[in-house]
């Protein structure tokens, strides 16, 4: 289930690139502006390519098998191997 919600963030993500540059923004929910606000990493209230790309690189680093999907099993140690470790 979970590799099915990554392909949708970075299918979504792909998808507000493509809108941000023609400019188009239309009224959406907090959820997603939330979201959006946190891929529009330079504030300009657009999303950029770069971002997808390195979505799509993150992807394809959690997909360590190379079947174009990402298990729960690559997901969690994807996020182990990409996520700082706490001293906690």
């Amino acid at each position: 289930m979970r590799s099915s919600k990554l392909m949708a963030v970075v299918g979504l993500a792909a998808l507000g690139g493509l809108l941000m540059r023609s400019g188009a923004r239309a009224k959406s929910s907090p959820k997603v502006d939330a979201e959006f606000k946190k891929m529009d990493r330079n504030h300009d209230g657009r999303i950029s390519a770069g971002h997808v790309a390195g979505s799509k690189a993150m992807f394809d680093r959690m997909d360590s098998d190379r079947d174009g999907f990402v298990s729960d099993g690559e997901l969690a140690a994807g996020h182990a191997r990409l996520m700082p470790k706490s001293g906690h």
